[in-house]
């Protein structure tokens, strides 16, 4: 399992939108699952994959729907669209190559899992990952994974074209799966996950293609790159005032105790101090640049009961007040 994997917000607003469940009951099932309330209904920044996927796993023991996740993304996409699941997608290639781009695409947003392709005889995989968490491998998280993956290549492809395989972690009962898939064959891995497509349905008829042959899926980000998605990740909770809460809330989001996320901190040469002073300086500075918020709303955003302690954080990390700030920045 990966520490610290992290996803985009915005992979998760077709099942937020399409969930048939109350507002009040999904901002409950999404804080139970590690998240903050609110990514409900405003899916931005970075959130802890992990509690992403157990948030999956705990709104399909309510809507008993076994094919939601495949179809949430299939109600969502729209003919104009130029993204799957808010991913944007390559649009100038074709064939297999295609294929390598889209999984190049969808690993960019994604951090300690990847997708990948692999050539096996006449057959191209799409795959990601599998276990990256304790959750990954449920039929929830693995159905949303697959029905990005198709939709992706139908979009990039420009026509409906449809999998010769699939390839999961364990065997799913036919009545899961959506009718045209019920045939297909399946493999089972406890590394990957992903669907395969006839080669010949994708071959570009005006050259050749490339395949990435790769098959232990690197994870799409080396560990520099935990630093500053630990800092998005906090941001989503900077409403909080309580910077020991702030503490428990990203320990329970990566499935860690209080105790060894700052551990892992540590040997980051980080510690929790300096990532929420580092995550409010972030946010801040991005939100002093809308003119229609105020000084005392960014505050409040940031976690401070008072503006007056923001401005006094904020002139000790750059020496300006928001007020001159954002006047220099605006003018």
């Amino acid at each position: 399992m990966t520490r610290f994997a992290s996803v985009q917000a915005s992979v998760a607003q077709p099942f937020f939108d399409a969930a048939p469940l109350a507002l009040t009951k999904l901002e409950q099932l999404a804080e139970q699952a590690g998240l903050s309330g609110g990514v409900v209904s405003h899916p931005t920044g970075i959130i802890s994959l992990r509690a992403a996927e157990m948030f999956m796993v705990r709104l399909d023991r309510y809507i008993k729907q076994p094919t939601f996740f495949i179809e949430c993304l299939a109600s969502s996409y729209q003919s104009n669209d130029k993204s799957v699941a808010n991913i944007a997608m390559p649009r100038t290639l074709t064939g297999v190559e295609a294929i390598d781009a889209i999984a190049h695409t969808i690993s960019s947003i994604i951090h300690g899992a990847s997708f990948f392709t692999q050539r096996q005889g006449n057959k191209v995989w799409l795959l990601r990952t599998s276990g990256t968490t304790d959750f990954t491998n449920n039929w929830p998280v693995q159905q949303y994974n697959l029905g990005v993956s198709l939709q992706a290549v139908k979009q990039v492809v420009g026509r409906p074209i449809s999998p010769c395989a699939l390839r999961l972690s364990h065997h799913v009962p036919k009545a899961f799966l959506p009718i045209e898939w019920q045939d297909l064959p399946l493999e089972l891995c406890d590394r990957t996950m992903g669907v395969a497509f006839d080669i010949d349905d994708l071959a570009n008829r005006n050259g050749g293609f490339v395949v990435n042959t790769s098959n232990n899926g690197a994870s799409s980000s080396a560990q520099g790159a935990e630093i500053p998605m630990l800092r998005a990740c906090l941001e989503t909770y900077l409403g909080c005032t309580n910077t020991e809460c702030l503490s428990d809330k990203m320990a329970r989001a990566f499935g860690m105790s209080a105790r060894s996320y700052r551990r892992h901190l540590t040997g980051l040469g980080l510690t929790h101090r300096q990532l929420v002073s580092d995550a409010r300086l972030s946010k801040a500075e991005r939100l002093l640049l809308d003119p229609s918020i105020t000084i005392t709303e960014i505050a409040f955003e940031l976690g401070y009961v008072h503006s007056s302690a923001f401005t006094r954080f904020f002139k000790s990390r750059t020496c300006k007040t928001p007020q001159e700030f954002r006047l220099r920045v605006l003018t």
